[in-house]
């Protein structure tokens, strides 16, 4: 299993009489800097596959398309939250349904005829 950088790092006990003076980070903040900037790598190449996949649909006239996603990362709800924002940003809605298998299935829509 590959290890982070930041968990090579060994751990420091602090003294909770001085801690307001340790400029150290916390777990949760070095946690949160490494799953953003993985969530952030993984919404770049989860948009081109995104980007294909409708372009590929629409060609064929439709308004709609299946995208399938097997990692981990999309199966978070903080991750889908920001990935549902950013197909909004595109004009795009989208339906996130979890597999049984792992992962997900994102039924993505762009038809805006009323």
């Amino acid at each position: 299993v590959a290890q982070h950088e930041e968990c090579k790092k060994p751990f420091v006990l602090v003294n909770m009489d001085n801690a307001s003076t340790v400029p150290e980070e916390s777990i949760g903040d070095i946690a949160t800097r490494i799953a953003t900037q993985k969530a952030r790598a993984w919404m770049r190449e989860a948009m081109i596959v995104v980007r294909k996949s409708v372009m590929d649909q629409a060609e064929q006239g439709l308004f709609h398309c299946k995208v399938r996603f097997e990692d981990m990362i999309p199966c978070d709800p903080q991750n889908q939250a920001y990935f549902l924002k950013a197909l909004a940003k595109e004009n795009l809605s989208g339906t996130i349904v979890q597999m049984e298998t792992g992962g997900v299935e994102v039924i993505i829509n762009w038809s805006h005829l009323n």
